[in-house]
């Protein structure tokens, strides 16, 4: 019984560090959409992230943006890569503050 929960516990622990997470300079926007045929341009380049009515919320990398540039989106950064590479350091356990957030709004004690 032992063994088994040692091994369960290696297993788990092993998946948790390999698990997927941010890539290499990667950073979360918001792109405006107008149009039907915007969203479906949009789709068509199958970038991570979910398409809404009026804006997508996209996780790319600088690549990725230089496509949807090319394409004349209007698009802000919510999440810098900066932000992202502290988040992929140190996991889920760093909150993510983006400069919307009041100092109020933050929690006083972990």
């Amino acid at each position: 019984m032992k063994h088994f929960l040692l091994t369960l516990l290696i297993s788990l622990f092993c998946i948790s560090i390999f698990g997927q997470g941010w890539r290499k300079d990667e950073m979360e926007i918001k792109v405006n959409i107008d149009t039907e045929e915007q969203a479906s341009m949009l789709y068509r380049l199958k970038l991570n992230g979910d398409i809404y009515p009026g804006y997508a919320r996209l996780f790319v990398t600088p690549v990725e943006v230089e496509r949807i540039k090319s394409l004349n989106f209007d698009y802000e950064v919510l999440i810098p890569p900066t932000l992202t590479n502290i988040m992929r350091t140190f996991g889920k356990h760093v909150m993510p503050i983006t400069p919307t957030m009041k100092s109020s709004s933050l929690p006083t004690a972990w």
